[in-house]
């Protein structure tokens, strides 16, 4: 594993880690970058914006634009706190914790705020598409939530499926440790190691 993953992986396992630590680190070793719903231009203009306000009550950890000829892709990206469980501990059925739940409800509360004001988000957006000639193209939202570790999830087959049901098109859910996967598996990491 490289110093990065090894750094990454301690921090998670602090007791006293923060959100704000993992956001701090991320930013700083940007290669741990989780990067789903990529289009085949990549990440437009190889940005990606730290604390994007939707408005004054919501706010993102980061956002990130990637776009095909045909269409955008804005994708807002929750960080929650890697200690946090996923699904209660009961042993008849899976059952998603209160702060899973409020994770959840969190990206719900994006999409609604979207649903309304999707214009004045575009708006505040235009300065990174406008040079571009495909800035009409349409826009599409994603999101992505990243919160807890795989261990919360892979007790049983039942907890990865019930993880994987609250996932659709628009968004998916992981842990810390997919970051590192993520990362480990990046052709950039294979080209360090080699």
């Amino acid at each position: 594993m490289s110093d990065i993953a090894i750094e990454f992986q301690e921090l998670l396992n602090r007791n006293d880690v923060t959100e704000q630590n993992c956001q701090d680190f991320i930013e700083k070793n940007t290669e741990l970058f989780y990067t789903p719903f990529l289009l085949n231009h990549h990440i437009h203009f190889s940005s990606i914006i730290s604390k994007f306000p939707l408005d004054t009550s919501l706010v993102t950890d980061f956002v990130y634009l990637t776009k095909s000829s045909d269409f955008w892709y804005v994708v807002l990206v929750e960080l929650e706190h890697p200690h946090k469980e996923l699904f209660r501990n009961d042993q008849n059925k899976i059952v998603p914790t209160s702060a899973m739940t409020e994770a959840m409800s969190q990206i719900h509360s994006w999409q609604e705020f979207i649903a309304k004001n999707k214009n004045e988000i575009l708006r505040r957006l235009n300065p990174l598409i406008i040079p571009i000639p495909l800035r009409h193209n349409p826009i599409f939202f994603k999101y992505l939530l990243v919160i807890g570790r795989n261990e919360q999830k892979s007790v049983n087959q039942g907890m990865r499926d019930r993880l994987a049901s609250l996932c659709n098109d628009d968004i998916l859910i992981c842990t810390y440790d997919s970051l590192i996967t993520y990362y480990k598996h990046s052709p950039k990491f294979k080209k360090k190691c080699s």
